[in-house]
């Protein structure tokens, strides 16, 4: 892109340099408007030397149409070239015209460069959300399921509790005889804490 347009820029530099008045357009007769002479020379190549007046009259009135013809023709060259030199301003206006918008283009593809870009990291931090939102859901549905089972519990809390009252003190008597037992084993007046092992007789 850059490169299309440095060559279109230098090919309008170089149009716009060319003069904004140029040469007209080339005469397609260059001759000069024949004299009467000249012209009743070619309209007659061996002229009678003593014409009469009606060959004088004709010779005029061809002369007046070919002078009205040629200043018609000028005329005509004269509008030509007017619309040439027009063309020209067109043309240069629109080359310039071409400059500013594909430097305008350029800045577009650039936008458009940094608007994909944005758009890409859009996508993986969408992806990324989503992926923390499904995790999220996981999360919930397992409280949700916790919650759920804990309240179906919630009529049997007074029994449990209850449950809890029995085993604390039947934890506390087994301490108490634990205790005992061991204060018993350790008393040595205890009669009950050794047993007499008979004697092996050897023959």
């Amino acid at each position: 892109m850059r490169s299309y347009v440095s060559m279109v820029s230098g090919q309008v530099s170089q149009r716009a340099n060319l003069n904004p008045n140029p040469n007209p357009i080339p005469n397609p007769n260059p001759n000069p408007s024949p004299n009467p002479n000249q012209v009743s020379q070619r309209v007659n190549p061996n002229p009678n030397p003593n014409p009469n007046p009606n060959q004088v009259s004709q010779l005029v009135a061809e002369i007046d149409n070919l002078n009205a013809l040629i200043n018609g023709i000028e005329k005509e060259m004269l509008k030509l070239k007017q619309r040439y030199e027009v063309a020209v301003e067109e043309r240069n206006y629109t080359g310039i015209q071409l400059i500013d918008r594909n430097d305008e283009l350029c800045i577009l593809y650039e936008k458009c460069n940094m608007q994909q870009t944005v758009l890409k990291s859009g996508e993986l931090e969408i992806a990324r959300r989503e992926e923390e939102i499904r995790l999220l859901d996981l999360q919930v549905s397992e409280l949700v399921r916790r919650v759920e089972v804990t309240r179906r519990k919630l009529p049997q809390i007074p029994a449990l509790e209850q449950r809890i009252i029995t085993l604390q003190s039947q934890l506390d008597e087994e301490r108490a005889l634990s205790d005992q037992q061991c204060a018993e084993l350790e008393a040595p007046e205890n009669s009950k804490r050794w047993l007499t092992l008979p004697l092996a007789l050897h023959p």
